[in-house]
């Protein structure tokens, strides 16, 4: 079932709320988000630990267990709900990468508003969909 506000939220906005901390995280509870978000969202984490040593492994793992949690409680949706020629063609037409052109397609399936950290996405998406900021979305 659709949410009755839909949004669909990126990577870099499921970082920004679990970074955020205090259940921020819940904004995104019966939201949408696309399956390759929690590869880039774990990445994120991975490099904030192993590569930038800014956080300890410990902390990460849990991150990362968070993390799975919240996508339990997300509409996750994959490269062929959306439609791979669709993707491809928002990528070509709206000249952003494929990674971004799923974001701003499944957005525009879904009729729900974009949530990205991301600018230059934000940018491109603008005039396909409307796009808000997680810091947007916790002040509502």
């Amino acid at each position: 079932m659709a949410p009755d506000k839909s949004r669909l939220f990126d990577a870099s906005s499921l970082v920004e709320l679990i970074k955020h901390g205090n259940g921020a995280a819940a904004a995104a509870f019966s939201q949408y988000t696309l399956d390759h978000a929690f590869y880039e969202a774990g990445n994120s984490f991975w490099n904030d630990s192993a590569a930038q040593q800014l956080v300890s492994r410990e902390d990460a793992t849990d991150t990362i267990d968070y993390l799975d949690s919240v996508r339990e409680e997300m509409i996750v949706l994959s490269l062929s709900d959306v439609g791979a020629t669709a993707v491809f063609d928002t990528a070509w037409d709206e000249g952003v990468t494929y990674y971004d052109a799923a974001y701003i397609t499944a957005a525009q399936e879904t009729n729900a508003m974009l949530v990205t950290e991301d600018g230059g996405m934000a940018d491109h998406a603008s005039e396909a969909v409307s796009v808000a900021t997680a810091e947007e979305i916790l002040k509502e």
